[in-house]
């Protein structure tokens, strides 16, 4: 089973994946908290990571994400205007048909 880890930059991905049926993790299971407005150091997060090697980090930090791999960790690298450029698309298809 694939299991995602979303960065604080990439939660706004986690419902759209979640309706696709993949599980996600995420910055509060590091907090201990739901709030995901507080800041999470790039270290922890790492450390995290690199403990949970299910797990495939999705961040948009090309440099945090080369730095975890080095550590082993599965990266996906995402663009937000790819994302929202994919999302309108598909949305447009929807309102056409």
């Amino acid at each position: 089973m694939v299991q995602l880890f979303l960065d604080a930059q990439s939660l706004g991905l986690r419902p759209y994946l979640e309706r696709a049926g993949i599980t996600v993790r995420d910055v509060t299971e590091i907090l201990g908290s739901k709030d995901t407005s507080k800041s999470v150091q790039d270290k922890k997060i790492q450390e995290f990571v690199v403990s949970h090697q299910e797990l495939t980090l999705v961040t948009k930090d090309k440099k945090f994400g080369k730095r975890a791999r080095k550590e082993g960790v599965k990266v996906i690298l995402v663009d937000d205007t790819e994302a929202v450029a994919v999302e309108v698309l598909r949305q447009l298809a929807l309102v056409r048909s």
